[in-house]
């Protein structure tokens, strides 16, 4: 309950004076009460004359379990009520990577109070007594509550990124991007370089706040992923546009389309370059994070660029199942999400009606492409390819299922209308005027052959359809 009321706390963030580091109390706050626990420990088991007995040990080591135990679940359940913006964000890093030394220092400061038990047991291959392997299990509990802060540590860099992207959101950016204007008249790429003077505006001072320099990498490279997402998820908002004004008014897409599809493709491929060379300059004589940051750029290049170069005939080197296959592992290797993805870029910029043959040939690539989704989920669960954090704002993948889920719903909702339909009329052919089910006369008039009618086969239909939809 102290605990839980220690972190519940209202702060500010402040600003050290030896460092710049912004930091709140928490950390101080949190570990005074831990310290005062174990003070009113030590004075019970020296008035009771319990130090260094079987029973004092015993209610020792099971304090400082219990203690681990309180924090590591405390610090689960409050961590993400600091993040509100850049600068808690970026406070909550930093305090997180501190109660991480703190709790080290603790460790040590036990194994020196209690220095008549065995500890660092682990290193150790001989048989271990009962002692040792509660003051083991002690160690391991604190290094799990380590990991955790380290790793919460970094969650809170990651998150600030969300406030930087969202900030570039909230502006008239997005309007800018993919219009008429980003086309026609900005020349010099004036979208992509307004996008990264804000980033610089943060970024600047970010270096500073940061208590760690690995801390300020996270929010680097989650700053890479999170432009990826937000530039590919504007040109998905512009596909949409065309696709609703079509449906709604019958009419060409040219309204909403890229006036020169060429053009478009030299555009997004200086602005790739914008970004580029804006974030290698951030990380300058960072080897590791300029070969990061190249790799998370490419997917702009893979996923968006040599598509659309496909898709205006300037790339035929590929075929299209080549390209639908590279995409299909790009995205999230999610049949559905591949096949609109594609169709929205044939849409803008392919020829008339390029999005519907493009859209019958993923179809047609179904099995092939589960495949591939099976392979990837293999390799997920062994290990082998990384999870990266599961915000939609840093995963293209939960960004596009984001963005494409309403509809993909549709179009199984409108799926199930028209088997409604087939149901109805199939129905009908075989109602009698009393209401009772006939057969086809053509079919088998026994119970197995009635079993198999085509009525009875579109409801099987509808009903397989509705369960893939509620699962």
């Amino acid at each position: 309950e102290f605990i839980s009321s220690a972190y519940l706390m209202q702060r500010s963030v402040e600003t050290s004076k030896m460092d710049g580091s912004l930091y709140t109390s928490l950390a101080d706050d949190i570990f005074t009460l831990v310290e005062t626990q174990m003070s009113l420990l030590d004075e019970f088991l020296e008035s009771c004359n319990l130090n260094k007995t079987d029973t004092g040990d015993a209610v020792a080591i099971d304090a400082m379990l219990n203690i681990f135990r309180i924090l590591y679940v405390k610090q689960h359940h409050y961590r993400d009520s600091f993040f509100m913006d850049v600068d808690s964000c970026i406070a909550a890093a930093n305090d997180f990577l501190c109660m991480s030394n703190k709790t080290e220092k603790m460790v040590q400061v036990l194994s020196e109070r209690y220095s008549h038990l065995a500890w660092n047991t682990a290193a150790t291959k001989d048989k271990l007594s009962e002692w040792d392997i509660t003051t083991s299990l002690v160690e391991r509990e604190a290094s799990s509550l380590v990991d955790l802060f380290q790793k919460d540590a970094v969650l809170a860099s990651e998150r600030s990124a969300i406030y930087i992207i969202r900030d570039i959101q909230w502006s008239s950016i997005p309007n800018h991007l993919f219009s008429i204007q980003w086309e026609d008249e900005m020349t010099h790429n004036e979208v992509a370089k307004s996008i990264v003077r804000t980033y610089h505006d943060y970024l600047s001072d970010l270096r500073h706040f940061a208590g760690a320099e690995y801390l300020f990498h996270k929010v680097v490279t989650a700053l890479v992923r999170a432009t990826v997402c937000f530039y590919i998820q504007c040109f998905v908002i512009k596909a949409d546009k065309a696709r609703r004004y079509i449906k709604s008014r019958g009419k060409s897409k040219k309204k909403h389309s890229f006036a020169s599809p060429e053009r478009a493709v030299m555009r997004m491929t200086h602005d790739v370059e914008v970004f580029h060379e804006y974030f290698i300059g951030v990380v300058e004589g960072n080897a590791a994070l300029k070969k990061i940051i190249t790799s998370e750029l490419s997917i702009l290049k893979v996923v968006l660029l040599e598509c659309m170069s496909y898709a205006t005939g300037q790339n035929g080197t590929d075929s299209l199942e080549e390209f639908i296959v590279l995409v299909h592992k790009r995205t999230g290797a999610d049949a559905d999400i591949t096949r609109h993805f594609l169709s929205d870029i044939f849409l803008l910029l392919g020829r008339k009606k390029d999005h519907v043959s493009v859209e019958m040939c993923v179809r047609s690539m179904k099995d092939d492409l589960d495949k591939v989704t099976a392979r990837i989920s293999e390799k997920q669960l062994a290990g082998v390819v990384g999870v990266s954090s599961a915000e939609t704002n840093f995963r293209l993948d939960k960004m596009l299922k984001a963005v494409y889920e309403d509809r993909i719903i549709q179009e199984k909702m409108s799926l199930c209308g028209s088997l409604m339909v087939d149901v109805t009329r199939q129905g009908k052919t075989h109602v009698n005027k009393k209401g009772v089910l006939l057969a086809d006369e053509s079919e088998d008039s026994s119970v197995e052959g009635r079993s198999k009618s085509k009525w009875h086969q579109r409801f099987e239909q509808l009903k397989e359809m509705l369960d893939k939809m509620n699962s």
